[in-house]
């Protein structure tokens, strides 16, 4: 199933206010933000989908997505798809907001359902740093401008704010 969403048009016809911005939870398990559809394979999601397949989302559909203690609980090797897919239901310039347990802080190793760990430079392939920019073309990973990078809760989580790049 395909859920198609519009775009919200920046001013509404008969000089209304314009309407909200389209944002996704991505992994939401049973949290519930204001202002995000929340979608997941767990819990009572507003769409119930699977990030490891094709999102069922129009393109650049949303101008946020969020994954907020999602991207542990995956198997390494979908990183780069699930970060292609957001990157394409993403509208121009759209963001992305991730937090992740950093390794090698104990609640990044404890937790039995955290099957891949993240470090600050993790997010570099993505961004294209020098050092790892032959990935991307390699490993046909879509491009991202980092906007924030830091570590919160006493060092013990990552988060991650990139920008969309076209």
């Amino acid at each position: 199933m395909t859920v198609q969403l519009a775009a919200r048009p920046q001013q509404e016809k008969n000089g209304r206010k314009p309407s909200a911005a389209l944002r996704l939870d991505l992994g939401a398990g049973l949290n519930r933000h204001e202002g995000y559809l929340s979608a997941d394979i767990a819990g009572k999601p507003d769409i119930r989908c699977d990030a490891r397949e094709r999102l069922p989302f129009r393109d650049g559909a949303f101008v946020e997505v969020l994954m907020q203690h999602f991207l542990e609980h995956l198997e390494r090797k979908y990183l780069i798809g699930i970060m292609n897919e957001v990157h394409r239901v993403l509208s121009e310039k759209g963001m992305v907001r991730v937090e992740v347990p950093v390794f090698p802080h104990w609640k990044a190793i404890a937790d039995p359902t955290h099957l891949s760990f993240f470090v600050p430079e993790t997010f570099d392939y993505f961004c294209g740093e020098p050092e790892v920019a032959h990935c991307a073309e390699l490993y046909n990973i879509k491009p991202w401008k980092m906007k924030r990078r830091a570590r919160e809760d006493y060092g013990q989580i990552l988060v991650v704010e990139m920008e969309k790049v076209t």
